[in-house]
């Protein structure tokens, strides 16, 4: 009767369990990561979109809110455009900021991704999409988007 293993046995073990670990990863960044940032590219386009109807009901102004107002916490004419408050929850942690003036700039911040490779999948898509609005996503599990050379009031 022997005890443990062979140094064979363990060999092949780990030879094996560092397969499946590298078919999770390989998994997980093409498969996992593009339907987040999908999803999440999703949520940019509505808010997107809010941010450009406020506009219109603004008389071509964007709105002038203090620099990371929470986009959903509070009412104001972003999340109105999204169907109010309650409607905006799934956008908590996100702000908008623009100061007033005639040649401002609007800052849009998300709130954290699940890993910095969905935040760079989404700036991507986002540059493609609006061109104007400047993504960044510096490394980080957020993205920045920028306006520039804008009024809001």
């Amino acid at each position: 009767m022997r005890n443990g293993l062979t140094l064979m046995e363990l060999s092949l073990s780990l030879v094996i369990v560092g397969v499946v670990f590298v078919s999770g990863l390989f998994a997980f960044n093409k498969l996992y990561a593009p339907t987040v940032a999908n999803s999440e590219f999703g949520r940019v386009t509505q808010l997107i979109g809010a941010i450009e109807r406020a506009r219109g009901d603004n008389m071509g102004a964007y709105p002038a809110l203090a620099a990371a107002t929470d986009v959903a916490a509070t009412a104001n004419p972003i999340s109105n455009q999204m169907g109010g408050i309650a409607s905006a929850t799934d956008l908590l942690g996100w702000t908008y900021g623009c100061a007033a003036g005639t040649s401002s700039t609007v800052t849009l911040t998300t709130a954290a991704f699940s890993t910095s490779t969905v935040a760079d999948l989404v700036r991507t898509k986002t540059a493609s999409a609006f061109p104007q609005w400047v993504a960044d996503a510096s490394g980080t599990s957020s993205v920045t988007f920028t306006l520039s050379g804008i009024a809001c009031k």
